[in-house]
C-alpha cells in the first residue's frame, strides 16, 4: 500500500539507488517524492518500496530522516549540506577613493 511518508529506493533512471520519501500519490500510476534535494513526479514503476517511514515535511528534515535511515542522498545535496556547514566568509570592504 502506498501512503504519504514511505521510504522508496530507485530502481531505474539516472539516479537509481537512492532513496526518497513519497509525499503524495498523485493517481494509480504517479506518485510525488521527495530525494532531499527537491520534488519530482515519479512514476510507481520506478522505485521500491521499503516499509520504513520517514518525515515528509520540508526538503531538508526529508534529507535528514533519509540520511539517519542510512539511504544514499543525492550528491547534490551532501556537497549543499557540507557548504553550508562551513563558516562563511566575509569579503573585507572595498576602501573608498579618496
Amino acid at each position: 500500500m502506498i501512503e504519504k511518508g514511505i521510504v522508496a529506493l530507485r530502481i531505474a533512471g539516472r539516479k537509481a539507488g537512492t532513496g526518497c520519501v513519497i509525499i503524495d500519490v498523485l493517481d494509480k500510476n504517479y506518485v510525488l517524492v521527495d530525494d532531499g534535494l527537491k520534488r519530482k513526479k515519479c512514476n510507481i514503476s520506478h522505485i521500491e518500496l521499503t516499509g520504513k517511514k520517514a518525515s515528509h515535511g520540508s526538503t531538508e528534515e526529508v534529507a535528514e530522516s533519509l540520511r539517519s535511515l542510512g539511504f544514499k542522498i543525492s550528491e547534490k545535496r551532501e556537497k549543499k549540506a557540507a557548504i553550508e556547514k562551513q563558516p562563511s566568509r566575509k569579503i573585507p570592504a572595498k576602501k573608498a577613493k579618496k
